[in-house]
């Protein structure tokens, strides 16, 4: 989903704090392009719809700018509510925890790149404070290579859920069974056979959810993790009309079932 881009600044600014690693404006910029970009890549909508721009030292959101001008050079120390779902903060957690190690002036030579979106709209001063095309940046740092199998994709997100930590989500959310993420992983790969690749997250209760969207159902699967059985939910955002069922992921015909009710979500979209 896409938020306020100043909900996702203050995120990243508390995130920062809190592992003793506070940003400055400078880098809470970098931070911020980076996310966007990370996001849309694993989820294929905008982090955040507010325009990044083409200023001197790389990619800008100048309402993000303006909100922590005061600190001028120095360290953001003020810490904020978060107001991310938790399913998100993994996915910006996992593009701070690889960028905030680095130094503004890497992060600075990185978005400076020859033939980067930052380059191509900046032009050495003629498109100062311009807006940076989301086309352009979709085009040029967002690209994903399709060859790449689904479930391995899925493998990649679950890996990246077992490293979650005890109270992962705002003080709550215990960490995930690493050898029961692995086992689920291992039945994705053998068993799932759809193109179409969900969206998986964990929940605080220590679930793992699934989601697709085909055509115009909404579909989502709550798999525990203990017991590898799924609630099953689909929804048709037009009529209303609901499908609900459980399936035993340990069985691979409940997976050929499971693959073979979302493909029929398809042929009754065009109905």
């Amino acid at each position: 989903m896409s938020y306020p881009v100043l909900d996702i600044a203050k995120y990243i600014v508390t995130y920062s704090i809190r592992q003793n690693n506070p940003v400055s404006n400078l880098k809470l910029q970098k931070m911020l392009y980076f996310a966007w970009i990370e996001y849309y890549k694993k989820v294929g909508k905008e982090l955040f719809s507010e325009n990044i721009c083409a200023w001197q030292f790389g990619p800008v959101v100048p309402e993000v700018y303006y909100e922590f001008c005061v600190y001028g050079g120095q360290p953001i120390t003020q810490e904020y509510v978060e107001h991310l779902a938790p399913e998100d903060q993994c996915l910006v957690n996992a593009t701070l925890n690889k960028y905030l190690c680095k130094s503004v002036s890497e992060l600075v030579n990185k978005t400076h790149q020859s033939g980067k979106p930052w380059a191509l709209t900046y032009r050495d001063g003629a498109g100062l404070r311009m807006p940076i095309p989301f086309s352009r940046i979709i085009e040029m740092e967002c690209a994903v290579d399709v060859r790449q199998s689904d479930v391995l994709d899925c493998g990649k997100r679950l890996a990246e859920i077992a490293e979650l930590k005890d109270g992962w989500y705002d003080g709550e959310g215990k960490a995930f069974d690493k050898r029961r993420l692995a086992k689920l992983t291992e039945l994705f790969k053998t068993n799932y056979s759809l193109d179409q690749q969900p969206y998986l997250y964990p929940t605080p209760d220590g679930t793992i959810q699934a989601e697709w969207d085909v055509g115009r159902w909404r579909v989502s699967l709550e798999i525990e993790p203990s017991s590898m059985q799924g609630d099953y939910y689909a929804l048709n955002l037009d009529s209303n009309a609901e499908k609900h069922g459980k399936f035993n992921l340990l069985e691979s015909d409940q997976w050929r079932q499971l693959c073979r009710e979302i493909s029929a979500l398809e042929g009754m979209s065009h109905e």
